[in-house]
């Protein structure tokens, strides 16, 4: 007699096996199934169901999270690849939104990724948006806000970027390529419509503000600086920074960088009271 936790198991792995609940038996050398057969179906006939409605919940899933991909590939296409992801990393976590998370690197051992190399890019840029889109919410840092900060604090204050924001680096363009399968997201397009990103390093910001997700290049001494902020370090030292690469105009350059940021919501608000004036 198994336990509860024994048969969930085992008809797990039943329904997930990529060759099917038969060759899952074979494997397993089971002369007894976990659920029993009637006069209509068999017991492995059911199995066979729940077998088919894991693979196409995974890939209805997968079809969600990786919409440009699905539009660029087809989606014949699309469930050859997700049907091979899913046999070589079948999901081990409870929800169904990790279900995706190694399928980027996947898409590198295709027979598509020799045609269209970008690929992986592309699904790694919607997963990105898609995990900014879960990140936690966070009040934003406005102006009046920093004109508050006392004079004497600057060198010592941490700015904080949002929760949501990400820097993903990739070595396609793939932002133009993902905004040119957006209108026909959820059909497929002819590859004649379709530009080939440009092959060329470029990292990306990725925020979400409020509701809307936000992304752009960046580059230079703003990347540096992000990468910096993201590190925790203070004004200060971003100054540092700023002026060792290019002198005075660096530092001028990382104030012109705050205020831009302030702007387009990517800091999180100040608590600590100590940064600001007090009425004497």
């Amino acid at each position: 007699m198994h336990t509860l936790e024994q048969t969930q198991k085992l008809v797990w792995q039943l329904i997930s096996d990529p060759h099917g609940v038969q060759a899952a038996i074979r494997k397993l050398a089971l002369c007894e199934l976990p659920i029993q057969g009637d006069h209509r179906l068999s017991a492995e006939e059911r199995l066979d169901i729940y077998a088919q409605m894991y693979f196409f919940r995974l890939l209805n899933c997968l079809q969600e999270d990786f919409p440009a991909v699905r539009a660029f590939l087809g989606s014949e296409s699309f469930a050859h690849v997700v049907a091979n992801y899913v046999g070589s990393f079948p999901s081990e976590h409870w929800s169904l939104r990790y279900a995706g998370a190694r399928l980027p690197d996947f898409l590198k051992s295709t027979e598509y990724h020799q045609i269209s190399p970008f690929l992986s890019d592309l699904a790694r840029f919607e997963w990105q948006l898609l995990d900014v889109i879960d990140a936690p919410d966070a009040k934003l840092l406005s102006q009046n806000r920093l004109a508050e900060i006392s004079p004497e604090m600057w060198e010592k204050i941490k700015f904080s970027l949002l929760p949501s924001c990400r820097l993903l680096s990739l070595s396609w363009e793939t932002a133009p390529l993902y905004e040119g399968l957006r209108p026909s997201l959820g059909s497929t397009v002819e590859k004649e419509e379709i530009m080939t990103p440009v092959k060329q390093e470029v990292t990306y910001l990725i925020w979400r503000p409020q509701f809307d997700v936000k992304y752009r290049v960046v580059d230079g001494l703003e990347h540096e600086l992000l990468a910096l902020l993201h590190n925790g370090v203070t004004f200060g030292e971003l100054c540092e920074k700023a002026y060792d690469a290019l002198g005075n105009v660096g530092v001028t350059n990382t104030a012109q960088l705050l205020q831009g940021w302030i702007k387009d919501g990517l800091l999180t608000n100040l608590d600590e009271a100590f940064y600001f004036k007090t009425d004497k």
